[in-house]
């Protein structure tokens, strides 16, 4: 490291940074909201990314939110999964916002897709090392990232860990046990860092998986996207498992061999809540996320103004459709939930069949007033004057005499109502494809996974982005959608932040002193010292930020 800086000298003030600082509208909606912010103390020390595909600009504006509410200032542990895991690291390195938004506008499918002969080598390519893109490209453009602002492209977890006291965790999928790793310097000490990263974003298919010889079994295994089994790690740095204190150290807590199994349950690793982590996920109109209800109220009712892209004309397109069949979907569920309401009032036995004479007692309760089941129910369902008999007879498929419940079950599907939808919480996903194939069998078990690892305490710890029309698989964005990207991550982060001050009823620390300094020594203080040395550039280097940036993404 003998080639960086030592020392950090002030230079004369940036008039980009006097004007970010003392231009508050630029990331809050008025200048007394960002003065609210920054003058509470919040609590986060652990910072964790859920995977989100080609979307991670909406991070960008999160983490500067939280930059200017001075959070960041305070975290020392950063962990992430599949894309996820290339925003934690950049992070832990010492990056800010604006450098890692620097850093993505780059095309990076240059630097991923690296596949030759286009669609003929795909086959061969699966067969050879079970997925299309090698991904030498993404190793050797962080590499070369690595190198220009560590002197070390192989930089280890634990190198991290000595040079500049923080912790990164990135997870990835072993194939061969079959289980979810945590890359850490107390697990994987010696791993470089590129190395695990290249991992974690692997997506089956898409990305060769990766072949890793352990030095001290000697066993040679594959590791895919971490994203797989653990797409959004908030729970990585609760118990003991990742903890560097002694007293948790493996050689202290992984005994007696007897209880071994037991001791590598997620409860007993993971078990104890830390208050201290907050999260990112990522959600869009068209993605399935379980939490999305609960994240998206506290954005309130005010819709985000899409810009006129390509993209966005597309989706919002379909989204139209998308509506149109929803609302078709609401008529047909409330007169689905009237008809089966009266339907078990009257079915007086209180079996599973449904006989002749308590069918006529709904039809004939249909006309009262104030009855429950309407005539338009009616109709929807079955058609105009109706008959009871007829119906009787359409649901009575085998002739039995009475209607079965797998019989109804059948019935109303055909109306477009699908019960295991309701159970789920989600709509079904139409399959037209190979692609589409393989896409939703991997999102399906990521949201089975992810059910079995998020509680619902892990909402009050995550900032939820709504992503609105762009999910994580467009590689070709327009700057306008960029741009979208990240006020929305603004949006989410100032949300979040406004409902933890309410919630918690924080009181204002000390009211800060605003300095106009120069961006590096505003990072120079006595607890920001590691943090300010990580931000410097090599000796060597005498580039603009945003100009090396690019050179270096655009180098392989």
């Amino acid at each position: 490291m003998g080639n960086r800086k030592s020392k950090i000298e002030a230079k004369p003030v940036n008039p980009k940074l006097f004007q970010r600082l003392s231009t508050r509208n630029l990331l809050f909606d008025n200048p007394a909201e960002e003065e609210k912010y920054s003058d509470y103390d919040f609590p986060f020390e652990n910072l964790v990314f859920e995977g989100g595909g080609t979307r991670g600009l909406a991070y960008v504006g999160a983490v500067r939110v939280l930059e200017e509410a001075g959070v960041m200032r305070k975290v020392k542990r950063f962990a992430g999964a599949s894309a996820g895991a290339m925003m934690a690291a950049m992070l832990a390195l010492g990056f800010n916002s604006q450098e890692i938004e620097d850093f993505l506008q780059v095309d990076l499918s240059k630097e991923m897709l690296d596949h030759s002969c286009g669609y003929c080598s795909l086959l061969p390519n699966i067969l050879k090392g079970y997925g299309w893109n090698p991904g030498r490209g993404l190793m050797a453009w962080f590499g070369n990232m690595l190198q220009e602002h560590t002197g070390n492209p192989d930089l280890t977890f634990l190198d991290m860990y000595k040079m500049f006291g923080v912790e990164l965790c990135i997870v990835v999928t072993n194939v061969n046990q079959m289980a979810e790793e945590y890359c850490h310097a107390k697990t994987t000490p010696d791993m470089p860092i590129r190395l695990a990263i290249r991992m974690s974003m692997s997506l089956p298919g898409i990305f060769q998986a990766v072949e890793h010889r352990h030095k001290d079994s000697g066993y040679q295994d594959y590791y895919i996207d971490g994203g797989l089994l653990v797409n959004y790690p908030i729970h990585c740095f609760d118990g003991w498992w990742l903890s560097m204190e002694n007293k948790d150290a493996f050689i202290n807590r992984l005994f007696p061999l007897d209880r071994l199994a037991k001791l590598f349950e997620k409860t007993e690793r993971f078990g104890t809540h830390n208050p201290k982590s907050l999260g990112m996920v990522l959600f869009s109109t068209f993605d399935v996320e379980f939490m999305h209800t609960e994240l998206s109220k506290r954005l309130g009712d005010k819709k985000p103004v899409r810009p006129k892209t390509k993209l966005s004309k597309q989706r919002t397109k379909k989204q139209h459709e998308m509506n149109e069949a929803a609302k078709n979907h609401d008529t047909v569920h409330r007169a689905v939930n009237n008809f089966l309401t009266v339907l078990a009032e009257n079915n007086t036995n209180k079996d599973d069949k449904i006989e002749m004479r308590e069918l006529e007692l709904v039809f004939k309760k249909m006309g009262q007033p104030g009855a429950r089941f309407t005539d338009d129910d009616a109709a929807l369902l079955f058609g105009d004057n109706v008959d009871p008999i007829e119906v009787f007879a359409g649901l009575d498929k085998d002739n039995s005499g009475f209607i079965t419940h797998q019989e109804l079950v059948a019935f109303l599907e055909e109306r477009g109502f699908n019960f295991f939808t309701q159970f789920l919480g989600y709509k079904r996903r139409p399959i037209e494809s190979l692609g589409g194939f393989l896409e939703t069998i991997i999102e399906a078990v990521m949201i089975y996974i992810k059910r079995v690892y998020i509680g619902e305490k892990d909402v009050h710890r995550t900032i939820g982005i709504d992503t609105d029309y762009l999910p994580g698989t467009d590689w070709k964005m327009e700057s306008d959608d960029k741009k979208f990207l990240i006020s929305q991550g603004e949006r989410a982060a100032k949300a979040y932040l406004r409902e933890w001050v309410k919630v918690h009823k924080l009181n204002k620390t000390t009211e800060p002193e605003l300095k106009y300094i120069s961006e590096e020594a505003e990072t120079q203080s006595s607890t920001e010292s590691t943090r300010a040395q990580r931000h410097r550039r090599s000796a060597a280097s005498s580039q603009s930020r945003s100009t090396s940036f690019i050179s270096v993404a655009s180098s392989d």
